[in-house]
């Protein structure tokens, strides 16, 4: 069976495994765990953003309840367009290798800049060193 870690408001964090048997909320660091089961229908495709939660509250005033009891606590907590957006595939990270060539164009800049400077500096100590020694 899979359980729900959910922060202190009910707000999905992220799944883990959890012991086949009946159903339990137990608090812990994070805020709680939760093996109860989804109701029908419900947008289990979302939960890698967050977008559905439980009624943590409502359970705890709850006396010992069986898991179909516990069905309606689930909620989606958000509206189609905001599941939408939140489903939409993400841009990839970069490889590695393109890391590489972002660093390699940076240093090459600072490097120039650094190149340029000591230009600088050294026209600067030429020209102080011919008023001196005039």
């Amino acid at each position: 069976m899979t359980a729900v870690q959910v922060d202190a408001q009910g707000v999905f964090l992220r799944f883990i495994a959890a012991p086949e048997g009946d159903s339990f909320v137990v608090k812990n660091d994070e805020g709680y765990v939760i093996c109860v089961p989804f109701p029908d229908g419900f947008r289990k495709f979302v939960t890698d953003k967050k977008a559905f939660r439980f009624d943590v509250d409502a359970y705890l005033t709850m006396d010992n309840p069986e898991a179909s009891e516990c069905v309606h606590l689930w909620d989606e907590n958000f509206t189609d367009v905001e599941i939408d957006e939140l489903t939409k595939p993400q841009p990839e990270e970069p490889s590695d290798l393109e890391k590489l060539k972002q660093e390699n164009i940076l240093l090459k800049a600072q490097n120039a800049a650094l190149t340029e400077r000591a230009d600088f500096i050294e026209d600067v100590i030429a020209e102080m060193a011919a008023q001196v020694y005039q």
